[in-house]
């Protein structure tokens, strides 16, 4: 799977994206089924039409087509006579999601189910008229110049092409999108509110947790960790860890955007936020969440946080809101390196006022930060 920042954004869980015609004058029109219907553009980030093809001492197999309709893909099949041949075309990109998408490259396939033969680009040079992290907002639409030029020696080199024009997404965007159906999700494995049994994997052995056991669960899990009372799905974390809480997210931790499946990191630990302690056990849980892929070392990442503690009724609910933060990455084990983060060094990257009286939100992140520091 291509890294989640690679991809065409289309979250289809609980986020369907509500579509006008304000911003998509001739990409939506209206049909007659049984009763009036509109014909909407897919929740996703596509080439809708390629056009203006031009050659430079190039022969055309197959002109520039875009393949895979929702997609940013382009196929095209040329001979190119001699070395600085080139063939340029328009493709015209259509953001039909909700989310701002930056360019970022041109991505180069070997092959494609059932496209017939392998891709060849031997000696071709790409370039695209548009620079590198240009913005297209939600609902725009924008022209990529797109030209592939020959830089070899040799003479009528034939070439099958497949590009993709890959788009970025702003990691805290995807997070803060889903974050609430994680966190809401939590809250019914804190309480104990899952449909039925979880089933696991631990050690090859498939492993049944009693929906009514599922917090005692959590918690001899982070006993057990060597890191202390704290487990994720992280890069570095015990595959316990991760198939317990995949198990107990009941699939909250991946989504699917456009074709692909997106995993979102969590990290859970007790910590005494907002409660209190009772025989030295902490009462707080904090859920960590970030959709970004933690590879860059020692550096800041987008990580929301949210706090659950226990209620008069002894339910846990979650405290305020979801905190916009960020955590420093590191190896699972606290040591530097990459593919997890650092609670420790969580901070919030968003200030919250009450002009009356201190809300229950400021009380929580100050106390919070108290202790973080």
């Amino acid at each position: 799977m291509k890294a989640w920042k690679k991809i065409v954004l289309g979250i289809s869980l609980s986020f369907m994206c509500l579509f006008t015609s304000v911003g998509y004058a001739g990409v939506s029109s209206m049909l007659s089924i049984t009763g009036d219907a509109t014909a909407q553009p897919p929740n996703a980030i596509f080439i809708f039409g390629i056009s203006n093809v031009r050659t430079s001492g190039t022969t055309v197999t197959t002109t520039p087509t875009n393949i895979g309709y929702p997609s940013t893909k382009v196929l095209s099949e040329v001979t190119f006579s001699s070395r600085g041949s080139s063939i340029t075309f328009d493709a015209l990109v259509v953001n039909g999601t909700q989310f701002d998408q930056y360019f970022d490259v041109v991505e180069e396939y070997a092959e494609m189910e059932g496209v017939e033969g392998a891709f060849s680009y031997a000696n071709v040079d790409w370039s695209v008229s548009v620079p590198q992290g240009t913005m297209l907002a939600p609902g725009h639409k924008m022209t990529f110049t797109v030209t592939l030029t020959y830089n070899g020696w040799n003479s009528n080199q034939s070439r099958k092409m497949l590009h993709e024009l890959d788009f970025v997404l702003n990691s805290g965007d995807l997070t803060e999108a889903v974050s609430k159906d994680v966190t809401d999700k939590f809250a019914d494995v804190l309480n104990n509110k899952l449909e039925e049994d979880i089933t696991y994997t631990l050690n090859g052995t498939q492993i049944t947790v009693d929906k009514d056991a599922t917090y005692q669960e959590i918690r001899d899990h982070m006993e057990d960790d060597r890191t202390g009372n704290y487990i994720g799905n992280l890069n570095g974390s015990d595959a316990d860890d991760k198939a317990l809480l995949t198990a107990l997210f009941e699939g909250a931790l991946t989504f699917t955007v456009g074709n692909e499946e997106v995993p979102i990191t969590v990290m859970v630990k007790e910590k005494n936020v907002y409660g209190s302690t009772e025989n030295d056990v902490e009462n707080d849980m904090v859920l960590y969440i970030t959709a970004d892929d933690l590879s860059a070392r020692n550096t800041y990442v987008p990580v929301y946080a949210a706090v659950f503690s226990k209620n008069a009724s002894g339910e846990w609910e979650r405290v305020g809101e979801i905190f916009s933060g960020e955590a420093q990455t590191n190896s699972y084990s606290g040591w530097y390196g990459s593919g997890s983060f650092n609670t420790e060094t969580w901070r919030s990257t968003q200030i919250y006022y009450n002009a009356a009286i201190r809300s229950d939100i400021e009380a929580i992140m100050d106390a919070y930060k108290a202790q973080a520091n």
